[in-house]
């Protein structure tokens, strides 16, 4: 999964691979959008660094959304960039399979590659309030 830019086509694509890969458990796939050594900061767990940790952390988080019969989808709702750095904000929607569902908000800060592709070096996520 390579991303090459923050414009509309490749940011609606993005939300549509990243579930993808994310379903079908290819979490190596989802650690490689990462820098080598970026860190992921979320809700109750040590600060993560690394690709290695990185696939470990969405292994345990796929399997937990399976578990529970959660279905995802992402929603990205900013998008900042500045030459080489960018900031893209948003939420996943999890949705229970009897109703009921929770919000996780997240942002990134991403980093042009040599390459010329994009790759998370901070990923930051908690959950939403509950709204009653």
């Amino acid at each position: 999964m390579r991303f090459a830019g923050f414009d509309e086509a490749s940011l609606r694509k993005f939300e549509r691979d990243w579930e993808a890969v994310f379903d079908r458990g290819d979490d190596r796939q989802m650690a490689a959008c990462y820098t080598e050594g970026a860190q992921v900061i979320a809700t109750d767990t040590p600060t993560i660094v690394g690709r290695a940790a990185i696939a470990e952390f969405f292994r345990i988080a796929r399997e937990r959304t399976a578990a529970a019969g959660l279905r995802r989808s992402v929603h990205i709702d900013l998008v900042e960039t500045e030459g080489d750095l960018a900031c893209l904000s948003g939420r996943v929607l999890l949705t229970a399979p009897r109703g009921g569902a929770r919000t996780v908000r997240f942002s990134t800060v991403w980093k042009r590659q040599p390459d010329g592709n994009w790759r998370i070096m901070l990923d930051i996520s908690c959950m939403a309030p509950r709204t009653s």
